[in-house]
């Protein structure tokens, strides 16, 4: 498991000087190598543009999936309405007695 992670660590810093040596290509962005603080802030910007980016996206995973099991349970009372209604032998004269439009339709 600790080889996994000094890997993993070694990839990670070898992919983040190959983005500065490409990055600082730039010249008014690095200083001997290294982004300053114009190079951190466009980098910062890239950064938080991404990562709104993704975390837009997920959460727009999540919500389609809430969406679709709410929905999901709504059919699912709805269904059972059916099944309840069928099962009452007057279900139309409760629905009468209990509908607050019938009150307003008198006045």
């Amino acid at each position: 498991m600790i080889e996994l992670f000094v890997i993993a660590s070694g990839l990670i810093k070898q992919s983040f000087n190959t983005l500065f040596n490409s990055f600082c290509k730039v010249e008014f962005l690095c200083y001997a190598g290294e982004p300053n603080w114009l190079g951190w802030l466009v980098l910062l910007f890239f950064a938080l543009a991404i990562g709104g980016f993704l975390l837009f996206w997920i959460f727009l995973f999540i919500l389609m999936i809430v969406i679709h099991i709410v929905g999901g349970f709504v059919e699912a009372f709805k269904w059972l309405r059916k099944i309840f209604k069928s099962f009452v032998f007057s279900s139309k004269t409760v629905d009468e007695k209990n509908s607050p439009l019938k009150d307003k339709q008198e006045d």
